[in-house]
């Protein structure tokens, strides 16, 4: 007689943590998972006292109370004991939820692979525990993927059960124009290696931690209850003007300069503080408020061009100008490479802001690299050129230790002075090495120095010039894409 397969039942929740959670059991057992959505919901009763009732019911805590109460009184009819796990996060233990249903387990979120995986080694027969052998693969989104810019192992497509060919190699970029081409093709499901799920598994989670905690969705209530922790009294203020602009924008009752004056004067007291009192509490706050406007004014806001002719009104020699243009032109340049998620653009905006946070004398922004520094050593001191030097590791640390960073922020800021030929600092990597949002931010850095050496020259909007001035070391890697987007983003408009 043949085993029977062992059912799984998974109340279906938000589509990351359902691909880690599919991904967790079905790389290391042999069962069938079955997903239960809202509308549904009465078919777990039917489950439960079918002839091959389920191993076990999974929910998580984004579950609704009413479907958490139907589910409850479904246990509870049952003559069959049904183990239930839940997925809860340590903050919500005191929430009413986890008191309706009795559990088998509660595993806390992120981080819930490993811990899966070993309750549901009590629960489930030996038979079902699949053996790690090295040839076998495992499935995974196509959907997912968009999420990494960057394909972190070697994915393969399937052709039959005993055979998968590798379509990408780790490293590889990754966007969405190649998810529209698989799509086309009615692929839905790449495949990678047993032995580099362990890794995936890590990547996933870290990433829908990032989704969890970094919500760029924030109330006025939100907003003001943040304004009246504050210390300063200026600080206040400018998180009302902060909590007015985004009101503003959502209503599409701001201009897009006005949104960005208002960004620009935020920054500066960030940088300020960040200065005389350290990456505090207040400095967390309104970073992750300003991030937030940022994004929504990105969002509205012109195209390059048409940015030059703003910043030339708007005074351009302001140093928050800078920062604000370059998280502008980078998340264009991500949009335009198909990566244009909130949280990359999330990404970008906090590097941007955070990049130059421990330049100690503020003209020091506007130095482009180690070669214009020692030009115009004589006019910084020994500590200026050290601290210089320093600042991407330095402020890489910083941003670090703030609560709501997303992972890689870092990277891009201690690569944000790399260049593509390994002429950069503090590392001199080259395009190989570099990470992909990395080579888009150093490129709006490129945009954004041209920018400013033009004006101030008194010059006009050239772009035939820029891209001519990069082209010679645009030529490997992710900035072939970024030389060609360009190039067609810049082009002359037809009349």
């Amino acid at each position: 007689m043949q085993n029977k397969v062992e059912k799984i039942l998974l109340f279906h929740t938000e589509d990351f943590l359902l691909e880690i959670i599919k991904v967790s059991i079905l790389a290391y057992f042999n069962v069938e998972i079955i997903i239960i959505k809202d509308k549904d919901i009465e078919k777990i009763a039917k489950y439960f006292a079918g002839d091959e009732p389920p191993s076990c019911l999974i929910i998580d805590e984004s579950i609704v109370y009413s479907s958490l109460i139907r589910i409850s009184k479904v246990c509870q009819s049952t003559e069959k004991i049904i183990p239930v796990i839940g997925l809860f996060s340590p903050s919500s233990m005191d929430d009413d939820k986890v008191k309706i249903i009795k559990f088998y387990s509660k595993i806390f979120k992120p981080g819930i692979s490993e811990r899966l995986k070993n309750v549901l080694s009590e629960l489930l027969p030996k038979r079902t525990l699949i053996e790690q052998d090295e040839n076998r693969f495992c499935e995974i989104s196509l959907s997912v993927l968009l999420y990494f810019n960057q394909v972190e192992t070697d994915l393969f497509l399937k052709l039959s059960e005993s055979k998968h060919i590798k379509i990408f190699r780790a490293g590889d970029y990754f966007g969405e124009n190649d998810f529209k081409r698989y799509q086309e093709k009615s692929v839905t499901s790449f495949y990678l290696s047993i032995k580099d799920i362990p890794f995936l598994l890590k990547k996933l989670e870290s990433i829908q931690a990032s989704l969890k905690n970094f919500s760029l969705r924030i109330t006025p209530a939100e907003i003001n209850d943040m304004a009246q922790t504050l210390a300063s009294e200026e600080g206040r203020r400018v998180m009302g003007s902060l909590g007015e602009a985004i009101k503003d924008v959502a209503s599409k009752n701001i201009s897009f300069p006005q949104a960005l004056h208002i960004c620009e004067e935020t920054h500066e007291f960030i940088s300020k503080s960040v200065k005389s009192f350290g990456m505090n509490v207040d400095a967390h706050k309104l970073i992750k408020v300003l991030t937030i406007l940022s994004l929504q004014t990105i969002k509205s806001s012109p195209k390059i061009e048409a940015l030059w002719e703003q910043q030339q009104e708007n005074n351009i020699d302001t140093i928050s100008t800078q920062y604000i243009l370059k998280a502008n032109i980078s998340c264009m340049l991500a949009d335009m490479l198909g990566w244009r998620s909130d949280l990359t653009f999330y990404k970008l905006i906090l590097a941007s802001l955070l990049q130059d946070i421990t330049l100690l004398n503020t003209n020091l922004v506007k130095i482009y690299d180690l070669a214009e520094l020692k030009q115009k050593e004589g006019q910084f001191t020994t500590k200026d050129q050290e601290n210089y030097m320093k600042h991407p590791e330095m402020s890489a640390s910083l941003a670090a230790e703030l609560h709501m960073i997303p992972p890689n922020v870092d990277i891009i800021i201690r690569e944000h002075h790399e260049r593509p030929d390994g002429s950069g600092f503090p590392k001199g990597v080259n395009y190989h090495e570099l990470s992909p949002l990395s080579c888009i931010f150093i490129a709006a850095h490129d945009v954004v120095h041209f920018i400013m050496s033009e004006s101030s020259k008194g010059n006009s909007w050239n772009p035939t010039l820029f891209l001519k001035q990069v082209e010679p070391i645009y030529k490997e890697g992710l900035f072939i894409d970024i030389h060609r987007i360009l190039a067609k983003a810049l082009a002359p408009k037809k009349k």
